[in-house]
């Protein structure tokens, strides 16, 4: 197993991988309106229940990517601060920006494992789809030193405990022949725990399953289900069964211990 805040590979690897995807880019776009509305609910839940009282807080978009989700953040009245180990991605975001009369914002190019931040800076950080190329106890460490004691630490991740999900993407990753295979396609529910050394756990809350299909429903055979009956169906499933190895998605809400 690599290690991957020391192996420079891995990070020049994840840093090409993204400069690259920029060049498809359309600034236009931000979560969640840009993406299927099935695929949506884990982003509107966060929305609808944290960020009603984000206007004016210091929010650190964490692995930002080319800024689609810190859009959203400052259109609520977010300062935002996002980092990112690829330098394209933080020339888009900016680049977003500007494209949204957006203010008040800051980007830089930066390793997530060494944040270049004061102690106790931010209030809300916002952590999206990233976990899963960084070495979590370096991240989380960090992650805790930079949160404000009260502040909210909102993860967003989809995880690999449903096999069918895991071994999709195993061999969709097989088939392009990506380097670090199994260091990508690995992480697990339980590999979060390890947030339990640096914060407590306001919240888990799991999503995605029937809506999945229901997107590869639409896709391939261009039938439209109701995106309502599936998210009732996940909510039934996931949340009320508790039948949380079927999901694809998890969102956390940690605060500093």
């Amino acid at each position: 197993m690599i290690d991957k805040y020391k192996n420079v590979d891995f990070k020049k690897k994840i840093q090409d991988h993204f400069d690259k995807k920029q060049l498809k880019v359309n600034l236009d776009d931000f979560i969640p309106y840009s993406i299927s509305e099935y695929l949506r609910s884990p982003f509107v839940y966060i929305q609808d229940n944290y960020c009603r009282n984000i206007n004016g807080k210091k929010t650190l978009d964490y692995c930002c990517g080319s800024g689609l989700n810190s859009v959203f953040f400052s259109k609520m009245g977010s300062k935002v601060t996002g980092i990112d180990i690829s330098k394209e991605s933080i020339h888009v975001a900016k680049q977003r920006f500007k494209k949204h009369n957006l203010k008040d914002y800051d980007f830089f190019q930066m390793d997530a494992h060494a944040l270049n931040f004061e102690d106790d800076y931010f209030d809300v950080i916002i952590c999206y789809k990233s976990l899963l190329y960084l070495n979590l106890d370096k991240a989380f460490k960090e992650l805790n030193r930079v949160l404000k004691h009260g502040g909210k630490l909102i993860i967003l991740e989809n995880i690999g405990d449903n096999f069918i999900f895991n071994y999709y993407r195993l061999f969709k990753h097989i088939f392009k022949s990506r380097k670090y295979l199994f260091e990508l396609n690995k992480l697990k529910s339980k590999d979060l725990n390890i947030s339990d050394k640096f914060f407590n756990t306001q919240e888990t809350v799991y999503f995605d399953f029937f809506s999945i299909f229901g997107k590869l429903i639409k896709d391939v055979l261009k039938i439209k289900i109701s995106n309502k009956l599936l998210n009732s169906l996940d909510v039934f499933i996931l949340r009320k069964l508790k039948v949380k190895f079927l999901a694809f998605t998890v969102v956390k809400i940690l605060t500093k211990k």
